[in-house]
């Protein structure tokens, strides 16, 4: 955790030296529809397990209703697995996939920043690989899928009138058997 804390502290700092430099006469979103992509750090566990990283990237799309109020799809997945050796056994992971919707209520201010809060719902797909570290085969092949409500809270830093950094942290899944969350970082471009 942090690891991410720290990554995500980098990211506030890039973001804001980025919107600082370019967002000085840049006016608000006038534009509904966006999509976005984003790089993630994310944390997830199963049923207890000590907690795996992922580094996941993934895509946005929504639609602003009004300056306050969007919804908002993700898609996204893992493409850098994670692994932990547990003594006698050696645990493979790998984030599949997650996608989700989810209400976003924002506070549109006259300022550069656009302060977020976002709830929906998130479905997740995981596989955990389990390995005996003595002799090397393989114990156990368990997937796990969840759909959970998700929540998170966020910040879009405008660059231009249709382009923004995003900032976010998001609790995707808190299930008893499988959990999900972490910080994204990407752009965001309104049309």
């Amino acid at each position: 955790m942090g690891m991410i804390i720290n990554r995500v502290s980098m990211g506030v700092i890039v973001a804001l030296g980025c919107t600082g430099a370019m967002a000085v006469n840049a006016a608000p979103f006038e534009s509904r529809a966006y999509i976005g992509a984003s790089a993630s750090l994310l944390e997830y566990s199963l049923d207890g397990s000590p907690t795996f990283d992922s580094t996941a990237v993934s895509g946005k799309f929504g639609y602003r209703f009004t300056p306050a109020i969007a919804f908002e799809g993700r898609l996204g997945g893992g493409v850098k697995d994670d692994e932990l050796d547990a003594g006698f056994v050696d645990v493979e992971t790998r984030l599949r996939n997650y996608i989700g919707g989810y209400l976003v209520l924002g506070y549109d201010s006259p300022n550069p920043v656009y302060p977020y809060l976002m709830a929906g719902v998130t479905h997740a797909e995981a596989e955990f690989k389990f390995y005996d570290t003595v002799t090397g085969n393989r114990l156990l092949n368990e997937n796990e899928a969840e759909t959970a409500f998700s929540y998170g809270v966020g910040a879009n830093f405008v660059v231009t009138r249709n382009t923004a950094v995003t900032l976010d942290y998001s609790w995707y899944l808190s299930k008893d058997r499988f959990d999900l969350e972490g910080a994204s970082l990407g752009l965001v471009f309104q049309y």
